[in-house]
């Protein structure tokens, strides 16, 4: 009895260090890190808008919503983070251990990536969508006008449209139109 109460009391820390890690395999939430003015979720599970929280947990499917004036952050991981500026809106896609896919829906984002992480992003709008390859800034508009405006502030991108593949070096900037025959950059 003695030898198992021990063997219990010796193992039962290691049980729980080990269900520690919150960035571990099959994770699947990020969290609302900042926020100023007017910002909403959509819950993608109930379809439910509800006003938006510090620290608010946020899974696949929901959608994240700026008003005029307001601000957001999205944090993925440690390395991943992406700023909605106002009048934005983007949906998370995809929220899988380093393999993030949001879909921007209007206004503008920056995502930004650490040095370190080495997670796979996705922004993708109607007419692109855009693949960091380096740690960086990368900053992605959805116009009113339906062009997306790509800017590499720091980093490398690949941007991938119906029309074909180009990389994005830092400091430039791409315009993606959709016409009638597919997109043009």
């Amino acid at each position: 009895m003695k030898r198992t109460l021990l063997t219990l009391l010796m193992a039962g820390p290691l049980v729980l260090a080990q269900g520690g890690d919150d960035d571990g395999p099959g994770r699947g939430v990020a969290r609302l890190s900042l926020m100023n003015g007017d910002v909403s979720v959509r819950r993608g599970d109930s379809g439910d808008w509800v006003a938006a929280a510090i620290n608010a947990p946020l899974m696949v499917e929901d959608r994240v919503l700026t008003g005029g004036g307001s601000r957001s952050e999205v944090q993925f991981d440690y390395f991943h983070r992406l700023r909605l500026a106002e009048d934005s809106e983007v949906r998370l896609s995809e929220l899988e251990y380093r393999k993030y896919q949001i879909q921007i829906a209007r206004g503008t984002v920056t995502l930004s990536a650490l040095k370190g992480g080495d997670a796979q992003i996705e922004l993708s709008t109607p007419g692109a969508a855009v693949r960091p390859l380096a740690h960086g800034q990368y900053r992605v508009t959805v116009r009113t006008d339906g062009a997306v405006e790509i800017t590499v502030r720091k980093g490398e991108a690949e941007v991938f449209t119906p029309s074909g593949s180009e990389k994005l070096k830092p400091g430039k900037t791409m315009v993606v139109r959709l016409t009638g025959e597919g997109s043009q950059f």
